[in-house]
Formats: C-alpha cells, sequence, structure tokens
C-alpha cells in the first residue's frame, strides 16, 4: 500500500495524487502560458491598430495632396512664364514629398511588422515549455491511457496517448529504459502461452493439423495496447521480418477475440480459439502489469488535444485553461473549505505506516504568479475561487 490523501480535517480525500502540486503546477506552468498567450494577442492588436492607423493616416495625406498639387497647377497658371518653372517645381515637390511620407509610413509599419512577428514567435516557442511541465510534472487524474513500443535491436522507444476527463488528451515519449532497455522474451512475464498460428501438415500424411508454438523464446518487437484492444509484433529474432502479429480485443465485461498474423512472408490469418484467447488475455494482463509502471514515466511532451483538435495549431488555450479551471474548482474550493487555516489550502498524507504529515500551499503565494495578467484571463483563474486579487 502506498500513500493516501486525506482533507485537512482527516476525512478521506478522493484523488490518489497529491493535489496541491497539481494545482500548484497549474498556476505556475499553465499561468505563464496564459500570460504569455496575453502578450501575444496584446502585440498583435497593437499591430492591428498600427496598421489601421497608418492606413488612415496615409488616406488623409493622399486627400491632401490630392487637393494641393492640382490647386499649385492652377494657381501657377496665370502666372508669368518666367515662375511657371518655381510653379512645376513647387508640384514636384510636393509629389516627391508625398511619396516620400508614404514610403516613410509603410516601411515603419513593416520594421513594427517584423518586430512583431519576432516577438510573437518567441513567445510563441515558450508555450510548449510551459505546457511541457504541467502535464509531465502534474500528474492529473487519468481517464485512460494507450501505449506504444517499438523495439529494435539495441534500443526501445516508447510513448503514450493519456485522455483525461475534461476532453483533453496528450501525447508524451516515455524514459523506457527501466523496463525495455534490453530486450524481453514472452516467458519472462507469462510462462508457456501456447497457442495456435495456424495449420500444418501431419508427419507422413497430407491432412492438416493445428500448428500450435510456445511463445517463451518470442521477444516484443512492437506493442500497441489500450483498455481494450492491444496488438503485438513477436519475433524469434528482433533482426528478421518474420514474427507473429497478434491482435487482442477485450471488450470490458465479455470474453475477449484474438487473431494471429504471421508477418515476413505470406501473409497468415488465423482467428484464434476461445481458449487461446483467454491464453492471450493472460499475456495481455502481465504486460499491462510492466507498461503500467512504464506509461508513468513521462520524459517530454508531445502535443496536446482539445475535443480532438490540436490546442496550440487551433489556438485553443485559453478554452483548455477555462476546462482545467472548472475541472480543478470543485475539489480546490472542498479543500479550502475543509483546510483549518482560511488562508492555506491544507491536505494531509498518510503513509503505508499509518505516519501522518501536514502539506500545504499559502493562498497568496499561489496567485503571486498570476501577478499582472490581464483582466479578462484573471477571471478565468479566479474561478477556482481560493486566489485572493492579486495585482
Amino acid at each position: 500500500m502506498g500513500v493516501r490523501y486525506l482533507f485537512g480535517d482527516s476525512g478521506l480525500f478522493p484523488g490518489s495524487n497529491n493535489f496541491l502540486e497539481i494545482l500548484r503546477g497549474f498556476i505556475v506552468h499553465v499561468g505563464r502560458a496564459a500570460m504569455v498567450q496575453a502578450d501575444i494577442e496584446a502585440k498583435e492588436r497593437a499591430l492591428g491598430e498600427a496598421v489601421t492607423g497608418t492606413s488612415k493616416q496615409l488616406d488623409a495625406v493622399a486627400a491632401f495632396f490630392t487637393d494641393v498639387i492640382p490647386e499649385i497647377n492652377h494657381v501657377g497658371a496665370d502666372r508669368p512664364a518666367d515662375v511657371r518653372p518655381l510653379v512645376t517645381e513647387l508640384a514636384e515637390f510636393a509629389q516627391r514629398l508625398h511619396d516620400s511620407t508614404r514610403s516613410k509610413a509603410m516601411a515603419a509599419l513593416e520594421g513594427k511588422k517584423s518586430t512583431t512577428a519576432r516577438e510573437v514567435a518567441e513567445l510563441k516557442s515558450e508555450i510548449p515549455g510551459c505546457l511541457n511541465n504541467f502535464f509531465v510534472q502534474s500528474p492529473l487524474e487519468e481517464k485512460e491511457w494507450a501505449f506504444s513500443m517499438r523495439r529494435g535491436v539495441d534500443t526501445a522507444e516508447a510513448s503514450a496517448v493519456v485522455t483525461y476527463p475534461q476532453g483533453i488528451e496528450a501525447a508524451f515519449v516515455l524514459d523506457a529504459e527501466p523496463e525495455w532497455g534490453v530486450a524481453h522474451k514472452v516467458g519472462e512475464l507469462a510462462r508457456d502461452v501456447n497457442i495456435q498460428i495456424g495449420m500444418k501438415k501431419k508427419f507422413l500424411s497430407k491432412s492438416l493439423v493445428p500448428d500450435r508454438t510456445y511463445l517463451n523464446d518470442y521477444y516484443f518487437a512492437s506493442i500497441e495496447l489500450a483498455d481494450e484492444v492491444t496488438e503485438l509484433v513477436l519475433k524469434r529474432k528482433l533482426e528478421t521480418e518474420e514474427g507473429l502479429m497478434i491482435r487482442l480485443v477485450t471488450p470490458l465485461g465479455e470474453a475477449p477475440v484474438g487473431e494471429v498474423i504471421k508477418v515476413g512472408g505470406e501473409a497468415e490469418v488465423h482467428a484464434a480459439t476461445p481458449e487461446d484467447a483467454a491464453e492471450l488475455r493472460r499475456l495481455v494482463d502481465a504486460l499491462r502489469d510492466v507498461v503500467k509502471v512504464t506509461v508513468r514515466r513521462r520524459s517530454r511532451l508531445l502535443w496536446v488535444r482539445l475535443d480532438e483538435k490540436d490546442v496550440l495549431e487551433h489556438d485553443l488555450l485559453m478554452m483548455m485553461l477555462e476546462r482545467l479551471v472548472d475541472t480543478l474548482a470543485p475539489l480546490a474550493q472542498e479543500i479550502s473549505r475543509r483546510s483549518p487555516n482560511r488562508h492555506e489550502l491544507s491536505l494531509k498524507v498518510e503513509h503505508s505506516d499509518g505516519r501522518r504529515e501536514e502539506i500545504y500551499l499559502k493562498k497568496d503565494e499561489l496567485a503571486q504568479p498570476l501577478a499582472g495578467l490581464p483582466s479578462p484571463v484573471w477571471k478565468i483563474f479566479s474561478r477556482l475561487g481560493v486566489l485572493p486579487a492579486v495585482s
């Protein structure tokens, strides 16, 4: 048994993770991302205003010279011949002044566009790091996950897609070294898994009989493991193409359904018998126990999606922020209500030996990273219901 969490009044806490650390990580890292996004929007808004202002300025300048230059020519038309060259020179000067005024204004605007683009790009490059720090370091309560591993002769690469109840999905690169740094055989996880992999000719006969094999000496070449569907590629030698692809569907409350495909040559598909599917489920259950450990070891965020859309590509950061706030708020408010000190959020940690310790966050320190947020963004965070106002 590991640790469990209690409210400050010693009532049983419903979460299995350190909610205070999650909340702190949310404020620090997602708060920083929101601050950066607000800066981006402010710069883009200022650029839009500059474009509009420059357009109005140049329209006014053009209208002015449209009136002035014809008037110069009109007035000069009645002047003596020795004055007319001056009239022409004055009109040409006015035209040059118009052109130079326009050129300077456009150059200044292009300079602002270039500066804004550079600054926005720099700011945008910071947001993925903020999200990485939050999702990698702050273990939100999860709905489900899907694990993927590719094994080479010398190395393994693993990743996971984690689904959260808020309609958020996040993909991670995993540190697979402890469990998958060396190649593992099936027999190391589940001994004597024996299945039919096709049909073969009976010895000294033309009749066909089931071709059965033990999987003990097959290596895991690739693993795709989700709640209800598992796909494995098993090989006797990792450097060869030949092997077995095993697909097992395990619907909740129903018997597993599987199939075995020979790969590396002419594909042969064989539907697993109910008995073989049960054997494969034994393997998958043993595999899942190992994979659960790997899935928790997240080293880098690959992407975040909200309602199946990439958060950064579709500018959904603020929508995700609202979704997370609305998810965290009820528990944060309940912790606040049940904390002995109204200026703190506190929980108790109960260890396996019965020992208890208090952990807490001071509300004013929790809110401090949000100082300087624009009012509309601050109002989103304030829906947590536990943050004092900051300036």
